[in-house]
């Protein structure tokens, strides 16, 4: 008798779309953003002479597999979220990870019921998964903002004991991982929520050998009656808290994304210290239609990715080590842990001749620029070579953008913002500085925030700064149907749940950002105070302390019309952790007043050469997953041709068949 290990892992997905309407469409993108992952175990002892084949499966034809040429290495390719910076499964090393006490108990909500819950088995394809069907529990607590409602569990294991799950903990994989996927109550379900931030929530639950797991019983019993794919049945619900282990206050927390293709990095990511004990078991998982060879399911697991500027966060001391504990049994050489290569920053291994030649003078450009930056808008330093030091200004979520109106979808949950403080001046402090990029205004004291504006924490004001261009016709970051502004303020905030800007940026939603467009106008005396003080930040590194003014009055009349996006900082690091809102109404201000910001300050030190700062803009970067929303039909438009008109298609059609029967005529 030989014994073969299963590792398992579970996924909720919204039932929305069923596992009868995925038998009947070819298998693609359409079930597989509904039906994420697949893959179940059979846990059993069998003696190889006398068992057959229980559950077969095919896996060809898919858009993406664990194998070959679409494999994880190629799920990039075909989508490009899966090459992002915060992907799915990590490594967990228990003496890197910060203890936050912020991360309390669960309120696991029908967790414990049966009464009016179906569970719907099915073999999709890539894995056995369970869809929760009628009164589905609710996730609460736990360090996060609102419920979750669980919607599919699935599973993922391996070849041998060693390796199976997603996700490793101090160099070990486990035989088999179990996640729990919730979709926010925000949304109507997982393919609502799965492009969303924060949209999902994932459980993650590692299995050990142990002993039989009666709970589990009940659903293998029924693995004979889905033995190929799209094979579906009805089983006895059971509850969910039965299939998890005792102690559920020590786990560890992160920000991540989806494992499997279209890995959208939209999940907050749960994963126990406590173990799933099972009694030894092997898979008799297939990866072919009842009309084709066997061909066995196995090591359906995405393999490790990089943790890059994240942090993984321990709910209590008990989830922390001090050094490194040692493992029986120990990633292979890093060959299953490092799985997706660590970018080559060197010279000697940037890969060609021109790219080393432009990496080489990136950095003579860095070294021997009077301004010592490590990034700038000039040559050499400028924004097509951030990423070469700021890994993340190369993502998926980066900003600005271009805001096309005619795309952008209504939410009225987008309602009018709450600005305290904004109107104040006492127990307020502004401090002006030139910091060689720009200026900017920092803003001490705290009391002025924000809340509302289809967002549920409060965001405290830190600072607002400017970009512009040299000419009228160029200078915001972001545009309006390729139509760019002369100038753009930011308005920084964070988010109040962290004690500062610093503990914030790199978190989902640490900062949100409101950003203001310009136009050319009448003279804008709610500037004055800031303009009239340029000659005391003239070069980089000056600061002065401004009369503290309104911060309101800056601000244009309507701020109730506005776009909305996630993105990140238009400037290095480029964290992705940014709301941004772009208020339709312009702020006016004078020629001559944007003459004051092209020429009065500069991008160097005072023993310097002057060279002004302008131009200081990002080029928008692309939309790629994204949406942008509207909070009102008015921001919803079709831009207008250049003459100003509409002009519509047959007009222009019968202009042509008139010329065309005058020159024939």
């Amino acid at each position: 008798m030989n014994n073969f290990v299963v590792s398992f892992e579970i996924l909720l997905v919204s039932p929305s779309v069923s596992a009868r309407f995925c038998r009947h469409v070819p298998f693609g993108w359409e079930c597989d953003v509904t039906v994420l992952v697949s893959g179940f175990f059979y846990p059993r002892i069998f003696d190889l002479s006398r068992t057959k084949s229980v559950i077969e499966f095919h896996h060809h034809g898919n858009e993406w597999s664990y194998e070959g040429e679409h494999g994880p290495t190629h799920w990039h390719a075909v989508y490009p979220t899966c090459g992002g910076e915060k992907q799915s499964p990590v490594h967990i090393e228990t003496h890197k990870v910060f203890v936050d006490h912020k991360l309390t108990a669960f309120e696991m909500d029908g967790y414990d019921q049966i009464k009016n819950l179906n569970m719907s088995l099915t073999n999709n394809g890539h894995t056995v998964q369970v869809d929760l069907v009628g009164l589905q529990p609710r996730l609460r607590g736990g360090g996060l903002s609102h419920d979750y409602q669980a919607a599919q569990f699935h599973f993922h294991w391996g070849a041998t004991d060693d390796r199976g799950s997603e996700h490793a903990l101090n160099n070990k994989r486990y035989p088999m991982e179990m996640h729990i996927v919730h979709h926010s109550t925000r949304y109507t379900g997982v393919k609502d929520a799965m492009d969303k931030s924060e949209g999902l929530k994932v459980l993650g639950f590692f299995f050990e050998i142990g002993e039989e797991n009666v709970e589990f019983e009940k659903i293998i019993s029924h693995f004979k009656e889905i033995a190929h794919k799209d094979d579906h049945v009805e089983i006895e619900a059971t509850p969910l808290r039965s299939l998890l282990p005792a102690d559920l206050s020590t786990y560890y927390r992160y920000l991540g994304s989806l494992t499997t293709p279209p890995c959208y990095e939209t999940v907050i990511w749960t994963v126990f210290k406590e173990t799933i004990k099972l009694e030894i078991f092997r898979h008799e998982v297939k990866q072919n239609l009842p009309t084709e060879p066997d061909i066995e399911l196995t090591d359906d697991f995405r393999p490790i990715q990089p943790l890059n500027h994240r942090n993984i966060y321990t709910s209590n001391i008990n989830g922390r080590t001090q050094q490194l504990p040692p493992v029986s049994n120990p990633l292979n050489s890093g060959a299953v842990l490092n799985a997706v290569p660590t970018k080559r920053r060197t010279i000697t291994m940037c890969g060609s001749v021109s790219v080393c030649l432009s990496v080489f003078a990136a950095w003579i450009a860095i070294t021997e620029s009077g301004s010592g930056n490590e990034w700038g808008y000039e040559p050499g330093i400028g924004p097509s070579t951030w990423s070469l030091h700021y890994p993340q200004c190369g993502g998926s979520s980066q900003s600005p953008i271009s805001v096309d109106t005619a795309s952008a979808v209504l939410d009225k949950n987008l309602t009018a913002f709450t600005f305290s403080g904004y109107d104040n001046v006492n127990n307020i402090s502004m401090s002006m500085k030139n910091n060689g990029h720009t200026v900017q205004i920092d803003l001490t004291g705290k009391l002025m925030t924000i809340s509302g504006g289809g967002v549920s924490d409060i965001y405290r004001a830190k600072q607002f700064h400017f970009h512009w261009g040299s000419e009228d016709r160029r200078g915001s970051e972001h545009d309006i149907n390729d139509n760019h502004f002369p100038m753009e303020m930011h308005v920084v905030h964070y988010n109040s749940k962290y004690d500062t800007f610093e503990d914030a940026v790199n978190e989902t939603n640490g900062l949100h950002v409101l950003a203001f467009l310009f136009e050319v106008g009448t003279v804008n005396h709610h500037f004055d105070e800031i303009i009239h003080h340029f000659y005391q930040i003239a070069h980089k590194a000056d600061h002065v302390n401004l009369t503290t003014f309104p911060l309101s009055g800056l601000f244009p009349d309507d701020l109730k019309v506005y776009y909305r996006y996630h993105g990140s900082l238009t400037t290095p690091p480029c964290s992705e952790s940014v709301i941004w809102t772009i208020f339709k109404e312009t702020i006016k201000i004078s020629e001559d007043q944007l003459m004051k910001f092209r020429h009065n300050v500069h991008r160097n030190y005072a023993n310097e050469t002057d060279r002004d700062i302008s131009n200081d803009f990002r080029p928008t970067q692309h939309l790629n997953h994204r949406f942008v929303y509207a909070s009102d039909t008015s921001a919803i438009y079709k831009p207008i041709s250049a003459s100003g008109t509409l002009v519509p298609s047959s007009i222009c059609i019968l202009a042509i068949i008139f010329l065309l029967s005058v020159f024939t005529w």
